[in-house]
Order: C-alpha cells, then structure tokens, then sequence
C-alpha cells in the first residue's frame, strides 16, 4: 500500500522536475567538478539571485504579460545602490536605494501597459534600453568600487552552511507561495490570466492585479540588483544584463505559458535549477557562451512543445 501510494505521489511530479534530476545527474558523471562542494553552493547561491527575478516575472506572464525590462532594472538599482554604498556608506539605505528604483520602474511600466493599455512587450523592452542607457550614461562605463566591509561580511555571511543569498531567495518565494496560492488575490491571478475580460465582469479589479504584477516583477529586479552587486562586490554597468531572459526560459521551462492563466512560482523553481545547473555544467564541459545560449533556446523550444502537447491531450481527454 505505501509503495503503491509513493509511485502514485512520484507520478504527480511534473516532467520538468525528472529534467532537473537526470541533468544533475549527468553533469555529476560527465564532469570531474560539477559535483564539487565549492561549485555547488556557487550554483546555489547564482540560483537564488536568478529565483529572486523569475518569482517576479512568474507574476506578469502568469497574468497574461511579460517584462523584458528586468534586466535594466537590476542595473540600474545596483548602480544606485552601489553609490549610495561609495558615497554614503550605509547598507540599509543603499538597499533601499536599490528597492525604490524598482518600484519607480514598476510604477512607470505599469502606468503604460494597465492605464494607457500598450502591448506590456513594447513598453518593457523600451524600459530595458532606457534604464540601461541610463546607466551607461551616468557611469560611463567606469566601476564603481570602495563598498564598507559589511558588504563583504553579507557576501560571506552563512547560517548552517547556507549563504545569505539562499536565504533571502527562500523567503521571498516562501511568501509569494502563500500569496499565490493561499490568497484571494492569488486566485484573481490566475483569473485574470485565464481571461481578462470573464475576470472583469465577475467583479475582479483587474486593473489592480496586472499592476500588482509589474510593480512586484521590478520590485524584485531591484532586490535582485542589490545582491547581484554585492556578490560581484563592485558596481558594473553591465551587471544584470541578461538576466531577463534567463528569468523568462526559467518560467517558462517551469510551465507557465505566455498567454498566462497557469503554471505558477513552484515550476518556476524547478526552472531556474534547470538553467543554473545547464549554463554551469556546460561552462564545466568548455563550451561557449554563444553555445550555451544555443542549447538553452533549444530546451525552451522543448519546453513549450512539451507544454502545449500535454496541455491540448488533457483538453481532449477531459472532453
């Protein structure tokens, strides 16, 4: 009987997940340093910054967007934080500094695509080349540099063995799991994903719950920023770029769909593990970025066909 129950209990496990398993297991034999306990806590902790920005960007595909601007935003706020650290010196105001200019993104983004109702995919990738323009613009190019020590105490930090950075990530999924799921507002989400208009006229603020989305989504770019720059423990211009799209693939070889209305944060998970351990084993195998960047294309593409396989034979069987 409990045999039976736990292969009932592995079955329900999504095939993302058996993904994850089988590749961790195949760079574990088919590297000699994948598998060591140096560069596993430095997957660990580069999935927790890449977690941090997917949970946010879960949040806008899920209810029917998307943001590109992530990236950028992570730029700019580790640029602003990364001044305030130089000039002022203080931890708690640049990490403010780091979560207004989130917010101000998010404002911004969601002003246009909920109010003035422009397609989410113009006006965020907008936003990526303005808010990193403005930091080329500002900085120049130049690192920034001369940080206080407690920036290299939060870089070292570790509870158990377990850095600062997984904690930070673990938190802030663990409560946007209970809001997600556990919520009212959770609900309206997948609702308003499901379809914008049904969920307009059975009563759902759906001007509110979109603009929830973009302001959480870059609100955790900036918090995404801030522990970027810390880890790098410099302030890069071009620290952040790329992370958008490594957040978008994490989501969607997750299993939630561009037009929204499914999925959710717990395959989103399941999808940063997928492109944290990929891009470090094959960066173990020797291969090139322009490679990696080729293989992980293709394990998207894999991925929706997979999705919309599955997605349309359940349709057809609940028929």
């Amino acid at each position: 009987m409990q045999k039976t129950s736990l292969i009932s209990n592995l079955k329900k496990l999504p095939g993302v997940f058996w993904g994850l398993v089988i590749l961790f297991i195949a760079l574990s034999v088919f590297t000699n340093s994948f598998f060591d306990l140096d560069n596993l806590l430095n997957v660990l902790n580069q999935a927790a910054i890449l977690l941090v920005v997917a949970v946010g960007v879960t949040m806008t595909i899920l209810e029917g967007g998307i943001d590109l601007s992530t990236g950028g935003t992570m730029c700019l706020s580790g640029m602003a934080a990364a001044m305030v650290l130089r000039d002022v010196g203080s931890f708690p105001l640049a990490l403010l500094a780091a979560l207004a200019v989130g917010l101000v993104v998010g404002f911004i983004n969601s002003f246009f695509i909920v109010r003035m109702r422009i397609e989410a995919f113009i006006v965020t990738f907008a936003m990526m080349s303005v808010t990193s323009g403005l930091v080329m613009g500002i900085t120049e190019g130049n690192v920034i540099v001369g940080f206080p020590d407690i920036v290299k105490a939060f870089r070292s930090f570790s509870l158990a063995g377990i850095s600062s950075y997984v904690i930070i990530a673990a938190v802030v999924f663990a409560i946007m799991a209970f809001f997600l799921y556990r919520t009212t507002w959770g609900t309206y989400m997948y609702a308003v994903g499901g379809s914008r208009q049904v969920a307009h006229y059975a009563g759902i603020n759906t001007t509110r719950i979109e603009s929830s989305a973009y302001l959480l989504s870059s609100l955790f770019a900036g918090l995404g920023g801030f522990l970027l720059l810390t880890r790098m423990g410099s302030g890069m211009s071009t620290s952040g770029i790329g992370y958008e799209w490594d957040a978008i693939a994490a989501v969607v070889i997750g299993g939630t769909p561009f037009e929204g209305g499914r999925g959710g944060i717990g395959g989103t998970l399941i999808g940063v593990g997928i492109i944290v351990i990929l891009k470090n084993g094959l960066n173990h195998l020797g291969m090139t970025s322009s490679w990696q960047t080729f293989v992980i294309g293709v394990v998207v593409i894999l991925s929706i066909m997979v999705d919309v396989f599955l997605y349309n034979r359940k349709k057809r069987q609940e028929a």
